[in-house]
């Protein structure tokens, strides 16, 4: 809004009819375009609100009386509060705001001189999307033993038959016979990338974010991921073995359901189903080694731990491990949750040792040589990890059991 003089602000702003009238005289009076001269140093920046009101008051009295002078300085006071976008109901005297001589249309004196960026404290901390658990590879070792550049591997079994029986006088002598299985997998090999622009890579530096190191991140982030999922599930398409689809490991599903325990007799239903479980393994390989592992679903792993007996007060888990002497102890694998045919928990009973589920891993994560395009201004470097599937050497002492858990 144009800064104009108080006479010209009393008839803009209509404070009376007599004001207007009384303006045409006054616009003619010295004392008047003195009034003017000095709000135009206003507009400089040369004098302030409680001068221009002595002003406007010495020729508003002189001209107009009393009531002129009222009306003039309420007129004044309508101009500098739409100047300085103060609201009309706010008081605007010594009073309220303590103008006396300062300029109302000046920025705030009283203001800090912080900006509000400066005000803002940020953590150094940077936090990250919390990703999938990992679990293949802290349960099951890796076989690192086939080399780059193999395409497939196989695997060697001999089997063995013959009893020995009482010599007699005439008979045969019984024979033993043995056979040859074999068992071939193949390796592939997954790749991933990453891309930067020079400039862009500046303004990161400028930033303070180092960008290459991000990337490099999430590009072993994302080749964990596809690791763990290749190790559990396989790829029938590429004909690489997983836990959960390996073919010769034996699968059943079974009828009871795992739920919250009521009553003594459902204590020992659910028991039962997890002895049967170890029982025919090992009814299967009597008089061999017995160390096996029990790795379960999360939920399945919860319900044994928080259901108890309601007699005894010993928790399900209390009462199975001690049945299984075999057993020490009770394993997680979030992949065995939700995984079965219909929606199923799995529970996998293997060896324990070497002779358990193992990881073959020709060539961890690798990275390749940079490559630049662009004339040098786009760099771009890609990774690559050699997979072979999972293998199990003693296949015959383990087993994959479905249960629904509804829990």
């Amino acid at each position: 809004m144009e800064f104009i003089d108080p006479v010209k602000s009393a008839e803009a702003l209509r404070a009376g009819r007599d004001l207007v009238e009384a303006e045409k005289d006054l616009r003619g009076v010295a004392d008047v375009r003195s009034v003017a001269s000095l709000s135009r140093m206003d507009n400089a920046g040369g004098l302030s609100f409680l001068g221009l009101r002595n002003m406007a008051h010495c020729a508003a009295e002189r001209y107009l009386g009393a009531e002129g002078v009222s009306k003039m300085d309420a007129a004044l006071r309508q101009v500098i509060k739409a100047r300085a976008g103060v609201a009309d109901d706010v008081r605007l005297d010594d009073a309220s705001l303590n103008i006396g001589s300062d300029r109302i249309d000046a920025a705030n004196p009283s203001a800090t001189i912080a900006l509000a960026r400066e005000l803002e404290y940020i953590y150094a901390e940077v936090m990250r999307e919390e990703g999938p658990i990992f679990s293949a590879r802290r349960l099951f070792a890796a076989d690192r033993r086939v080399p780059a550049g193999a395409k497939s591997y196989t695997i060697r079994r001999i089997e063995g038959s013959g009893e020995a029986k009482f010599y007699r006088a005439g008979m045969e002598v019984p024979l033993v016979g043995i056979g040859r299985d074999e068992e071939t997998a193949f390796v592939k090999h997954a790749v991933i990338g990453m891309e930067m622009d020079f400039f862009s890579a500046q303004s990161d530096a400028f930033a303070g974010i180092a960008e290459a190191a991000e990337k490099m991140r999430e590009m072993r982030e994302a080749m964990a991921e596809f690791d763990e999922q290749l190790a559990w599930n396989g790829s029938a398409a590429h004909k690489i073995n997983g836990i959960l689809n390996y073919p010769w490991l034996r699968k059943r599903l079974i009828s009871t359901t795992f739920e919250s325990i009521t009553t003594a007799a459902d204590f020992q239903t659910a028991l039962d189903a997890l002895n049967n479980m170890v029982n025919e393994i090992l009814d299967r390989n009597p008089g061999m080694s017995a160390n096996l592992r029990f790795i379960c679903s999360p939920r399945l792993h919860r319900l044994m731990a928080q259901q108890e007996h309601p007699d005894s007060q010993k928790t399900l888990k209390e009462r199975f491990l001690a049945g299984q002497p075999s057993i020490s102890s009770i394993e997680e694998a979030p992949h065995l949750q939700g995984r079965g045919p219909g929606g199923e928990d799995g529970v996998l009973i293997v060896p324990k040792g070497t002779k358990g589920p193992q990881i073959v891993s020709p060539v961890g994560f690798t990275m390749m040589p940079v490559q630049t395009t662009n004339y040098g201004f786009t760099r771009s470097q890609a990774a690559y990890q050699s997979f072979g599937g999972t293998r199990m050497p003693d296949v015959l002492r383990s087993a994959l059991i479905w249960a629904t858990v509804d829990y």
